[in-house]
């Protein structure tokens, strides 16, 4: 996760990286909250309510099992990632770079290399 005031966009394919954006599950009690989902004893009926009973930005709104509602908010600064938006597009820019730079290596690496050599 990583917060900033303005969107990152993927140092690859210029995408705007998602938002990192939390589950919440209603009408459900005595469940383990989770870094990515909370859930609530709490039986709500429309997304005013939730916005009301959250108090943070809901971005989503649905019913799930047997109506209950599962609504997604998000906190209006977190994002998943600071420079990629998928793993795809950082490994394409990992390769890039040692394409580009082949001296590039990290810390690890060369002392990796003088520990065998």
């Amino acid at each position: 996760m990583f917060a900033s005031k303005i969107q990152p966009y993927c140092r690859t394919c210029g995408r705007a990286i998602k938002r990192y954006t939390i589950t919440n599950f209603f009408g459900y009690a005595n469940l383990q909250n989770s870094s990515s989902s909370r859930y609530h004893a709490e039986e709500i009926k429309t997304r005013d309510e939730a916005a009301r009973q959250l108090n943070e930005r809901v971005v989503s709104f649905r019913k799930g099992y047997r109506g209950k509602a599962i609504v997604g908010t998000w906190d209006g600064e977190s994002y998943v990632d600071p420079y990629f938006c998928t793993e795809r597009c950082a490994a394409t820019f990992g390769r890039m770079a040692a394409r580009e730079h082949p001296t590039l290596q990290t810390v690890a690496a060369v002392e990796a290399h003088r520990a065998r050599s």
